[in-house]
């Protein structure tokens, strides 16, 4: 199931993936199919005769944010973006969602999702990977538990630490820029890796102290110091 048609690729992918472990029966469901679509689906909701943009509330901030930050000069003002989107793409946005994809430079992110996350949450959200919010935590948790643990650092490898994590909003496009930027942070080979990550806002200061927060956890009947191996 999937919200509209279009190219026919992300369904098909999914195709493909289950038909891999040999479904009983398998159908494919969207909202809307666009008819110049190479894919049928079997149930669709309505059928778009004539190739247009549809955006939907959950991509409204990702694909209105691309919009905005292809134009040359980027609007700066929500009346000016309405102005330009109606005229160079026939899109008409509420103002409410204009002013939140303007408050981030690039980003397209409401001022009150940057109340002081740490360098990974700012960069999902700067690299327009964060929308329903459903997967950000484990792709936070993810990527920095990599940047912690990676023998070396590098997109490809990041993009595997992140392979369990699905996120249905963004396309991906948004995740595979932020792990790039993170895979940028210089210094991580050494053995001050923690103090690195810290000094780089990856880690909260309170994890020099991690050891000896997780005996204060441990149940009586098993004892743990900061010297236990696991």
């Amino acid at each position: 199931m999937d919200d509209v048609t279009d190219t026919g690729d992300t369904l098909r992918l999914a195709i493909e993936h289950i038909q891999s472990h040999n479904p009983a029966q398998l159908k494919v469901a969207v909202l809307q199919h666009k008819q110049v679509s190479p894919l049928e689906p079997d149930f669709y909701a309505q059928k778009i005769v004539a190739w247009r943009w549809v955006i939907y509330p959950w991509a409204a901030m990702e694909d209105l944010g691309g919009f905005l930050t292809a134009m040359s000069p980027r609007p700066t003002a929500p009346d000016e973006a309405a102005r330009r989107l109606e005229a160079e793409h026939g899109i008409q946005a509420p103002r409410r969602i204009l002013e939140a994809v303007l408050a981030k430079p690039g980003a397209g992110a409401p001022r009150e999702y940057l109340t002081r996350p740490i360098s990974i949450q700012r960069t999902l959200v700067e690299c327009g990977a964060v929308q329903c919010g459903f997967c950000t935590p484990g792709l936070v948790v993810a990527l920095t538990g990599y940047l912690l643990n990676a023998a070396t650092i590098d997109t490809s490898s990041a993009l595997d630490s992140l392979g369990g994590n699905l996120c249905r909003c963004t396309g991906y496009a948004g995740i595979r820029a932020a792990a790039q930027e993170q895979c940028r942070l210089q210094g991580l080979a050494g053995a001050d890796r923690l103090q690195v990550l810290i000094g780089s806002d990856v880690l909260p200061t309170y994890f020099t102290t991690i050891a000896e927060r997780l005996v204060l956890l441990s149940p009586p009947d098993r004892p743990v110091t900061p010297e236990t191996s696991w």
